[in-house]
């Protein structure tokens, strides 16, 4: 069991990581192909391609982000189904108005709530959720 909790935490970095180098590619990897996806400002998504077509969108927008996943508590449920929640810190500098050299840095702290399924010996994120708790701007 620790190895397949080792291995969440692998798949959650991993989700981190490419979202803020906009690596969609791997990205997608992280995911299951019917992951349902639930974010306060991004809306909800039933599908891998939804998902990341929204967080392109969304991301591409943005100047920087940074996401960062901390203390995990994480259920394995059988050999194939597991669930985590994880606390969020995210940092986001939005880009200034054209002609202008201000940016805006938009501070959130939240709850990711998860499911995970094995596909192949592989963990994926299935199902995702985020509450914020504090955002600010």
């Amino acid at each position: 069991m620790a190895w397949e909790i080792e291995s969440i935490k692998q798949l959650k970095a991993r989700y981190f990581r490419f979202m803020d180098l906009r690596d969609w590619d791997n990205l997608a990897q992280t995911m299951s192909q019917d992951i349902v996806f639930e974010h306060p400002t991004i809306g909800l998504h039933r599908s891998r391609a939804s998902v990341l077509a929204a967080l392109k969108f969304r991301l591409e927008k943005l100047k920087f982000t940074s996401h960062h996943g901390t203390m995990p508590e994480i259920q394995i449920h059988s050999r194939t189904e597991a669930s985590g929640i994880w606390s969020l810190l995210s940092s986001v500098i939005q880009n200034g108005e054209p002609g202008k050299d201000s940016n805006t840095l938009i501070i959130g702290h939240g709850r990711y709530f998860d499911q995970y399924r094995s596909e192949n010996g592989q963990w994926r994120i299935s199902s995702l959720r985020l509450e914020h708790l504090y955002k600010s701007n």
